[in-house]
């Protein structure tokens, strides 16, 4: 479904708010907002990008270095580039680098064995000890271009991305509970809306779970391969 179909179905959805009620302009932003949702919440964007590590530098900010960066995988896959391959970095937490590097923030630089996405922040540990261009490599889901008339189609799309076709019906769900969330916001008991946030809830997660088995396949894939440059020229996604 494009831009101007989704729209139309929304009218069908949601009898109690034609276009008087709820502009066309406002359910496309309501639309966009749930393909937001729905990408961050099943991360049905896989992608990856390299960014320049910074001798002695241990933090950096994803949300400036990778212009579409919505948020991480939910496995984790960073790699450094160490002389003249990808190595894989083990993706941790906070609370793992206080427990087994209790100095790590003042750790001496060297070459990064792993790191923490908090966030949009990277931390490298131990933090590079050179500046290499494009030192780092990051899967992630990335942030889909709002609908709008270049943009027809949900996530992102000047066409329309066939595997994410049979989730359309996901988006409708998101708005469904938006709109009820909205019209019976002075009805604590509203059947319509807990049936449509309940709908929504089971669906993106089925969604969710349907995405992370193709997901982790690609995932695996890169792994096994190690990433080599010359095997990754493009985006493998």
């Amino acid at each position: 479904m494009n831009k101007t179909q989704l729209i139309a179905m929304c009218r069908l959805r949601v009898p109690a708010a034609p276009s008087t009620v709820v502009s066309d302009a406002n359910a496309l932003i309501i639309l966009n907002n749930g393909i937001k949702e729905i990408c961050r919440k099943t991360k049905c964007l896989p992608t990856y990008a390299d960014f320049d590590s910074t001798a002695d530098q241990m933090e950096y900010n994803l949300s400036s270095l990778i212009s579409d960066y919505l948020c991480p995988m939910d496995d984790g896959y960073a790699y450094y580039y160490d002389t003249s391959d990808y190595d894989i970095l083990d993706v941790v937490n906070i609370g793992y680098l206080n427990e087994n590097y209790s100095d790590w923030q003042s750790a001496n630089s060297g070459t990064p064995e792993r790191c923490v996405i908090l966030g949009g922040t990277f931390y490298a540990h131990p933090a590079p000890d050179t500046a290499v261009t494009d030192g780092f490599r990051l899967y992630y889901c990335k942030k889909p271009n709002p609908m709008d008339d270049t943009y027809v189609y949900p996530f992102g799309g000047t066409v329309e991305l066939s595997y994410l076709s049979d989730f359309h019906t996901i988006i409708l769900d998101y708005y469904e509970k938006e709109l009820y969330k909205m019209l019976d916001i002075n009805d604590p008991n509203s059947v319509r809306r807990s049936r449509a946030e309940n709908t929504y809830n089971d669906n993106i997660a089925y969604m969710a779970a349907e995405i992370k088995i193709n997901n982790n396949k690609l995932l695996l894939k890169s792994k096994e391969t190690r990433l080599r440059t010359s095997n990754y020229a493009s985006n493998p996604f």
